[in-house]
């Protein structure tokens, strides 16, 4: 489910994440375990979201390649 916030922010849940980058659930929780791998999260209780904002400027930025 798509959350938006009063601000017009959407904010996307891990599954959400995995589908838009078609990447694993397991590589998306792999980023948070490793800072600066993967584009920026917060807790909304004990689930993590990401605003698509900050994940279109990560993948733009050239951030969005895999590291190992």
């Amino acid at each position: 489910m798509t959350i938006t916030v009063n601000r017009g922010t959407e904010l996307l849940t891990v599954s959400e994440l995995a589908s838009y980058l078609s990447v694993s659930h397991h590589t998306i929780y792999g980023w948070q375990r490793k800072p600066g791998t993967g584009p920026h999260a917060f807790r909304v209780g004990a689930q993590l979201r990401f605003r698509r904002s900050i994940v279109d400027t990560w993948l733009e930025a050239g951030e969005g390649v895999a590291r190992g």
